[in-house]
């Protein structure tokens, strides 16, 4: 995602937008490895130099809602597991979480695109790493993550 300097001195026009459930269904519709920066634009009612503008690349538009995705799995799966009572009962809401819901699944389309394409650049691959610690981090019941 396009980000500007620290310390920019001057005012953000049009500050960076977060991905939102628009961006996620028409990515689960056509398939990460299919959605084009264009069906994007013409799903947000945007021009493609826009979707670009906020995301850069469309590889980024792909990790950018992977990033989103994970971060809202990860309040709902913080919040069920600090409910359970039983390790094993923790354990087994941990594992439906994690499991595909079905062959759509978007999370999981989008971390099968990162690993049949993985990214090159220090920070993508940095996030990414941050993004599958939280996962090794939430299978220590004693504090949900």
């Amino acid at each position: 995602m396009t980000r500007y300097r620290e310390g920019w001195p001057y005012p953000v026009a049009f500050p960076p937008q977060e991905p939102d459930t628009t961006l996620a269904e028409v990515i689960a519709e056509r398939g990460p490895d299919r959605v084009t920066v264009r069906d994007i634009a013409t799903r947000a009612a945007i021009s493609p130099s826009h979707v670009l503008y906020y995301f850069g690349r469309r590889d980024q538009i792909l990790v950018a809602t992977l990033r989103w995705s994970e971060e809202e799995l990860t309040s709902t799966r913080r919040a069920e597991l600090a409910r359970r009572r039983s390790p094993a009962r923790a354990l087994r809401r941990f594992v439906e979480l994690y499991l595909p819901v079905d062959s759509g699944d978007l999370r999981w389309n989008l971390w099968n695109q990162v690993i049949a394409r993985p990214p090159t650049d220090v920070p993508t691959l940095t996030l990414i790493a941050d993004l599958e610690q939280g996962w090794v981090d939430g299978v220590e019941f004693g504090a949900p993550a």
